[in-house]
């Protein structure tokens, strides 16, 4: 299993249009591998799923609860769930 940070969004908080080409790269060039999408509390997880299978991507997750929590469940980082650092975040 890997984890691969790969930004939503570009450091004025918008969309980037190169991320489904992004996401894609690190499938090696295979939409219909498997991926899970986190993000701090679900929300842009769950866009960035969507911009996925818009895309054509089909085995696309969404941890919804985030890694901090949503108000509706702990997150990751509360369940003591593995955290692998990714490096040039």
């Amino acid at each position: 299993d890997t984890s691969v940070g790969i930004s939503l969004q570009n450091f004025l908080k918008k969309i980037r249009k190169q991320f489904p080409n992004d996401v894609l790269a690190a499938l090696d060039g295979d939409p219909g591998r498997a991926v899970a999408l986190i993000c701090a509390s679900g929300g842009r997880s769950a866009y960035a799923v969507g911009l996925l299978q818009e895309a054509g991507f089909v085995n696309v997750h969404d941890i919804s609860e985030g890694m901090r929590g949503n108000g509706e469940a702990p997150g990751w980082m509360a369940r003591n769930l593995p955290i692998v650092s990714c490096e040039g975040c």
